[in-house]
């Protein structure tokens, strides 16, 4: 069975957005304390991230979000006493996510927290600003560098994003042995702290 499916005591997963009726019914789910301390530690680095929010909230101008990030950022709300019918709805979803699917949920979350919804320029910032916090917490720095890697092509290589452009070549060809000619100094020895301090340095101008 399906972690988050184990996770909740949901009676039927949501298949249509929330009615005005259903938004102020109870759902069908429950979280058991033992529940509770697998989130805990389950989410713990995810919660760190103070950009999550905005990642959330700019989530209907972004082709390519993680959904289960959706689904995590309910989770956190949860640990911190939040008992709305439309945060617990967001959490009860369990992978595969289908984007269409949750998008409404989202939006009822979002309406109901008062958080606006982010789009155009503001959109991409609080998703780059996502990404660059995760590895200033040193959470799935390889992975946050990959994105950020792809968000400078997409971008054309805007937004101050080169610096993390060089470092994603420089990792690749320091892993299978080649000279790196993409960024000065950066050895396997020391690559992951030049990623950090240009993260550092990216939200200190950002």
């Amino acid at each position: 069975m399906n972690f988050f499916k184990k996770l909740f005591s949901v009676k039927s997963k949501p298949e249509k957005p929330l009615q005005d009726e259903e938004r102020n019914s109870p759902p069908n789910l429950t979280l058991n304390h033992s529940n509770k301390e697998k989130v805990n530690l389950l989410y713990l680095s995810e919660q760190n991230n103070p950009y999550l929010t905005n990642l959330i909230q700019a989530h209907n101008s972004i082709d390519t979000l993680n959904y289960n990030l959706a689904v995590v950022w309910a989770l956190s709300l949860m640990k911190k006493g939040n008992e709305m019918p439309s945060v617990f709805m967001l959490a009860s979803f369990a992978e595969p996510i289908d984007a269409l699917e949750i998008r409404p949920y989202i939006n009822v979350a979002l309406n109901d927290l008062s958080l606006k919804e982010i789009d155009g320029e503001d959109a991409i910032l609080a998703v780059i600003r996502y990404y660059v916090m995760e590895i200033v917490i040193d959470n799935s720095l390889r992975k946050s560098l990959t994105e950020l890697n792809d968000l400078c092509n997409q971008y054309d290589h805007g937004y101050g994003l080169n610096p993390f452009y060089l470092l994603y070549y420089a990792w690749y060809d320091l892993d299978y042995g080649d000279d790196n000619y993409y960024y000065d100094g950066a050895t396997l020895d020391n690559i992951e702290s030049l990623v950090k301090k240009e993260a550092k340095e990216w939200l200190e101008k950002h």
